[in-house]
């Protein structure tokens, strides 16, 4: 039986609520095929450092599906994880790390271990709209894309890793103009994920 591992941030900056742990939160496991398993993860660079080793030897997933929350009006399916902490505003701890490599016996990228090709098309055949992106920032979602995949290398893991970025969530952007999805929308999407995996 596969071991999936499914990960969404805290609130952070100005928001009371994270569309990634709104998804993950709410996922129902309503088959036997697999396991799953739910974390809630800080929005703190150092505190996922620490955090993911331990969380991969603890639970030891065939497949970790990481999210995050991105402004926009697309998933955004997540290529490359970048050897790079680089943050215009402090995280959740107050740190604020400038051009720092994450890892320096690190490479400079990982790619997804996911099909993210196939993940893009099964997505957008729901009428949900999916791009492939290049670029997960420079922030602690990219921090924790790049971690995961550091370690699946160090520790010599068979682990597929793959983020995803997640619009916010229509209560998000009350009164504004600006982007959202539906949280059902996006439970399609994950449903859509784990049929592919």
């Amino acid at each position: 039986m596969k071991r999936i591992l499914l990960t969404g941030f805290e609130p952070f900056h100005e928001y009371k609520i994270n569309s990634s742990w709104s998804l993950v939160d709410s996922f129902k496991n309503t088959t036997s095929d697999f396991e799953s398993i739910k974390l809630l993860l800080p929005v703190e660079f150092k505190a996922v450092s620490n955090l993911v080793p331990e969380i991969l030897k603890q639970y030891n997933p065939d497949i970790v599906l990481a999210f995050g929350q991105c402004t926009g009006d697309s998933i955004r399916i997540e290529r490359v994880a970048l050897n790079l902490d680089d943050a215009r505003t402090a995280d959740n701890s107050g740190y604020t790390p400038i051009d720092e490599l994450i890892h320096v016996d690190g490479k400079n990228a990982y790619f997804s271990s996911l099909p993210i090709k196939a993940i893009q098309h099964a997505v957008v055949a729901k009428n949900i709209p999916a791009i492939i992106s290049n670029s997960a920032g420079t922030y602690v979602c990219n921090h924790l894309f790049y971690e995961l995949l550091y370690w699946c290398d160090k520790l010599s893991l068979p682990t597929k890793i793959g983020f995803l970025h997640l619009p916010r969530l229509p209560e998000q952007v009350t009164d504004t103009q600006q982007p959202s999805m539906p949280l059902q929308q996006m439970q399609i999407v994950l449903h859509e994920i784990i049929k592919i995996l």
